[in-house]
């Protein structure tokens, strides 16, 4: 899966996740911090890394990683997805 792929996915899913869906900016940027945009908390936080966790197939433990990793879109798929999309790229 690709950055962009990831963060679209993710971005769409902050929407449906979100009273108001119009809180989510179009021009989301993969390093803007989804805590002090209001687009996650800590009760969402769950929410998130299950609905990542279906996407990407990969779990990730909260405990093995630096808090500040889960604040940005960037983050987030440097945490799921990165190293899947390596691992399919040697592969290829």
């Amino acid at each position: 899966m690709t950055p962009d792929d990831f963060y679209r996915q993710l971005t769409d899913f902050l929407r449906e996740m979100n009273a108001d869906p119009d809180a989510v900016p179009d021009s989301l940027d993969a390093d803007d911090n989804l805590f002090d945009l209001g687009l996650m908390s800590s009760f969402s936080t769950i929410r998130v890394l299950v609905f990542l966790e279906q996407l990407t197939g990969r779990s990730v433990d909260i405990a093995d990683h630096d808090i500040e990793a889960f604040y940005t879109m960037r983050g987030l798929y440097g945490l799921f997805a990165a190293e899947a999309a390596a691992e399919g790229a040697t592969r290829a």
